[in-house]
């Protein structure tokens, strides 16, 4: 991954918290600042989908925002939050700010919150970086531990490319339907430009994946193949050293997403236990809802 300074980030509508850096990753989530960008952002930006538009988000709202609209910095401070703490990564929030820096700027959010009775909660974010706008995380890792290039298939404009970088969810609210909900988001927006056309269009997405979430999004149906030609990577844990994990590259086109993760999803919801659950999140990942288009018009 890249390593360069984090430029700081500025919101004058709301007062940075004295006591910590104008570096968002360096931030409390549970800080005065973040309640400030959690209250501009639900009451100026209008919701993606919430409870009104999509019934099985509840009291839930998504938000899609690009790299620097108020309220990105919330995904930021719980990117660097989630990544302290997991196993796969132990990453100090320095390491995640430099690592992202190079992408800030073409980077798009996706993120999900909770409006409680306790007040508005962050529950988790997906961030994509724009090929068209900026540089590629898959491909500076790559670089970084390969020392080539990553090359991708010639089948895929290499310039309507998303590069899912990271999706991230609250410990609150790691039931696995959040996760769903942001691939729901990040699909339904990539569908509609696709469908539009023109200089917006995305036409497929990549991804650095490990062995264990390559599985998961396998069985959710969603169709990544291994970019041809590529060598895996061997990252140590920075918990515990004598455990490696193994990333992949991967990409898939995005015109054949939906009618695979349909097919999983209308395969999986009519049997019980894990099956019908794995049902429901593709369900969620494809229409939006936990329920198929012709139950939700039977209601």
């Amino acid at each position: 991954m890249t390593i360069a300074e984090l430029p700081p980030a500025t919101h004058p509508e709301v007062m940075m918290d004295p006591n910590k850096s104008d570096n968002p990753y360096g931030m409390d989530i549970g800080s005065e600042y973040a309640k400030g960008l959690m209250n501009q952002l639900i009451s100026t930006v209008s919701p993606y989908a919430d409870g009104d538009t999509n019934p099985d988000l509840g009291s839930k709202s998504l938000f899609v925002l690009d790299g620097h609209e108020p309220g990105t910095d919330l995904a930021r401070m719980l990117e660097a939050d989630v990544l302290k703490n997991d196993s796969k990564w132990g990453q100090s929030p320095e390491q995640t700010s430099q690592e992202l820096s190079a992408i800030e700027d073409n980077s798009k959010f996706f993120i999900l919150v909770d409006k409680t009775s306790d007040g508005p909660k962050l529950v988790g974010s997906l961030r994509i970086a724009d090929l068209r706008k900026g540089p590629s995380e898959s491909k500076a890792f790559y670089l970084s531990e390969n020392k080539v290039e990553l090359s991708l298939p010639n089948d895929i404009d290499h310039n309507a490319i998303w590069d899912i970088v990271y999706v991230v969810v609250h410990p609150e609210y790691q039931d696995g339907k959040n996760s769903a909900w942001l691939y729901w988001a990040m699909h339904d927006v990539s569908e509609k430009s696709l469908k539009a056309g023109g200089e917006d269009a995305v036409e497929g997405w990549i991804a650095n994946i490990h062995e264990e979430e390559y599985r998961l999004l396998s069985m959710l149906g969603i169709p990544f193949k291994e970019i041809p030609n590529t060598t895996r990577i061997e990252v140590p844990s920075k918990i515990n050293p004598n455990k490696k994990h193994l990333y992949g590259f991967y990409y898939t086109e995005l015109d054949i997403v939906a009618s695979s993760v349909e097919a999983t999803a209308r395969k999986l919801l009519p049997k019980s236990g894990s099956s019908r659950f794995l049902g429901q999140l593709a369900c969620i990942a494809k229409f939006g809802s936990e329920h198929l288009p012709e139950e939700q018009k039977a209601a």
